[in-house]
This record gives C-alpha cells, structure tokens and sequence, in this order.
C-alpha cells in the first residue's frame, strides 16, 4: 500500500508489482477489540474505489504496522 499525508491510502500494490491508483476512499472506520486480552486489536479499515473500478477492502494493522487487502 502507498499512502499519503494522515496515512490515507492512494494506491495499491497487487502481487506481481502492479500498481493501481485510488479513485476513491468509499469509507472509513476504526476497530479496537479485544482490549481486555493479552492480544488486542487495533486496524484502520479502508473501503476504496481503485482502477479500474473494483472496491477493495484494505485495513492497517496498526499494532503490526502492516497492511492487507481483500475484495
């Protein structure tokens, strides 16, 4: 994932290398569960338009810092 300024995503890396621009940020949310466990969660979702037109899901899992994608 390449993202600007705020941690926004503006474009996504498919496997092989193949870059696909951010048409669009669809949606939002934040999600912090299992605060109570020794293992908690803490991902900032993302709901994107990119090209060609496909919506992609993707979050960051900000305790592991790393991105992933579905959709």
């Amino acid at each position: 994932m390449i993202c600007g300024p705020g941690g926004v995503p503006h474009a996504l890396i498919e496997p092989g290398g193949r870059r696909r621009l951010v048409i669009a940020v669809r949606d939002e949310w934040l999600v912090q569960d299992r605060w109570w466990t020794g293992d908690p969660v803490e991902r900032h979702f993302f709901e994107l338009l990119v090209e060609p037109g496909r919506v992609v899901t993707a979050f960051h899992d900000l305790r592991a810092g790393e991105w992933f994608d579905y959709g």
